[in-house]
């Protein structure tokens, strides 16, 4: 629960790497699982630096809702 709650908190990416560094130090080759959760905690970092409040998958489509104050300053972009 400790591990969950410092990936939860963290901020920026080196300390995703910090942390991918030490699992691999203390139990070696990280399983696919562990891979995947330290690539989803780097989305959420990079997705919360660029405004985004959620971040959804759904039907194969990703759905990304961006903050009030982001929508502001950068409007929609319609393609």
């Amino acid at each position: 629960m400790l591990l969950y709650r410092r990936l939860a908190r963290m901020e920026e990416l080196q300390e995703i790497g910090d942390i991918r560094s030490e699992l691999a130090d203390r139990f070696g080759p990280l399983p696919d699982e562990a891979t995947h959760l330290l690539f989803k905690i780097m989305l959420k970092v990079l997705a919360r630096k660029a405004g985004v409040l959620r971040l959804d998958l759904k039907d194969q489509k990703l759905i990304l809702v961006f903050s009030e104050a982001h929508t502001k300053t950068h409007p929609p972009w319609r393609g």
